[in-house]
């Protein structure tokens, strides 16, 4: 059977998107991203994340059509924005732009979600703490408020999934979401894919899958002071400035206390998830 890309009218002044994937941050979103944009019937977004709905709504959605004025009349279009998934704001603004779009939220292993999160947070000169005091402070940081401590601070947090997918759940139709998991694109990529592709309505082989798994390097910054002061400038500098301010960072493995201790804080969590979505999530109990 062959599957055809809904047509949409190409204009100078772009489109919305037809897809957005919204989550989880540390969870395989920029491998995902780097499958669909491989697929001959996709264009994503020149740049990955584009932060419309968090931090750029008031830009206009004008400016979110810009970002997609090279999407061809034959393809669909999407971004991937992971803390989408998260922020309770963003998913009645995604309603009320593109209430027809297709969600795709991608879950990770909770413990090992938090673990990464932390460990970039570190890399990015945004975190002293040892990962044990971070979660510690978790609870404290993120009722204080403000953009950092939910960006930065939320380890554990942001692996309550269910509530999240609940939120989205109040805007979107059951059939307009699909939920995968970051273990499943990582070790059985093509069955993955594959479900992903009939989801979106796309031939599942047309993703071109590289000899080597993509992985979002884990890195840290020379200079912490210098990354953060280029953030407001173009993305030209930000990109020469991440070249030669970066190296790759390799962290220990988390203690097997703290992840005996966190497997029994996210173990309601995930069960309650399991049974909300009809998936088996018992791979993540150990």
């Amino acid at each position: 059977m062959t599957i055809r890309v809904p047509m949409t009218r190409h204009t100078k002044n772009g489109r919305l998107p037809d897809f957005l994937i919204i989550g989880a941050m540390r969870a395989g979103t920029s491998g995902l991203a780097a499958y669909l944009r491989s697929h001959p019937q996709v264009y994503m977004s020149r740049r990955k994340e584009l932060h419309f709905f968090d931090e750029r709504f008031q830009a206009g959605v004008e400016w979110y059509r810009k970002q997609f004025v090279d999407v061809a009349p034959d393809q669909l279009s999407g971004e991937a924005t992971p803390i989408y998934m998260y922020l309770p704001e963003v998913a009645p603004r995604m309603h009320q732009t593109v209430p027809s779009a297709k969600l795709v939220a991608v879950l990770r292993n909770p413990v090992d979600r938090a673990y990464s999160h932390y460990w970039k947070t570190r890399g990015m000169g945004n975190e002293t703490l040892d990962f044990e005091e971070a979660i510690e402070a978790e609870q404290e940081r993120l009722a204080a408020g403000g953009r950092v401590a939910r960006v930065s601070y939320s380890y554990l947090d942001r692996g309550s999934y269910l509530a999240q997918l609940q939120n989205v759940a109040r805007y979107y139709p059951e059939d307009a979401i699909h939920v995968l998991k970051f273990e499943d694109l990582r070790d059985v990529t093509q069955t993955t894919l594959r479900s992903l592709a009939a989801f979106l309505g796309i031939e599942g082989g047309g993703f071109v899958l590289p000899s080597k798994t993509h992985r979002n390097q884990s890195i840290s910054f020379r200079f912490p002071s210098l990354h953060r002061a280029v953030r407001p400038l173009p993305r030209t500098v930000k990109a020469i400035e991440r070249r030669l301010n970066s190296r790759p960072m390799r962290y220990p493995p988390i203690g097997d206390k703290t992840r005996a201790r966190l497997l029994e804080h996210f173990a309601p969590h995930n069960l309650a998830l399991e049974r909300w979505l009809g998936q088996d999530f018992s791979a993540w109990s150990v």
